[in-house]
């Protein structure tokens, strides 16, 4: 029931047909089961083309799962992808704090992961990694 504003769907995800609507499975979760339901599907390929399709989609939850799906898939400029829409997501000034220290710990994790990708050398990959991990955890201590 998408009319229902606490069980909206977060996620769309397509099952075989992407020419067909009607093939589009969404996936209902709340803001904690975010990250967990769409781990759990592990088809990041599936979930950076479908929200190519629909970038006119303005949503501050939607744009930030795309960044999270290329953070994941990582493959060639996924990660300097991901921080460009992490920016952008961070310019407007339409989001809840909770989305916020995901936001962080998410910009986190693709500084950590440059850090890795640079065999441990860019010391400002770990810095920044360091930053925004801080950052999250300021902003929700139980994560």
């Amino acid at each position: 029931d998408v009319t229902n504003q606490e069980h909206r769907p977060t996620f769309m995800y397509y099952k075989s047909n992407r020419d067909n609507f009607y093939d589009i499975v969404l996936i209902e979760t709340n803001a904690v089961d975010n990250e967990k339901a769409i781990e759990d599907f592990r088809d990041y390929e599936s979930m950076i083309e479908l929200s190519e399709q629909f970038k006119e989609i303005n949503n501050t939850e939607f744009t930030y799962l795309i960044a999270f799906a290329l953070e994941r898939r990582n493959q060639n400029d996924d990660l300097d992808k991901a921080l460009n829409i992490l920016e952008k997501l961070c310019t407007t000034n339409q989001m809840d704090s909770e989305l916020m220290t995901d936001i962080s710990c998410l910009y986190g994790r693709i500084y950590k992961d440059k850090f890795k990708q640079g065999n441990y050398l860019n010391q400002e990959f770990l810095h920044n990694a360091i930053i925004w991990y801080r950052r999250g955890f300021e902003g929700n201590p139980n994560l």
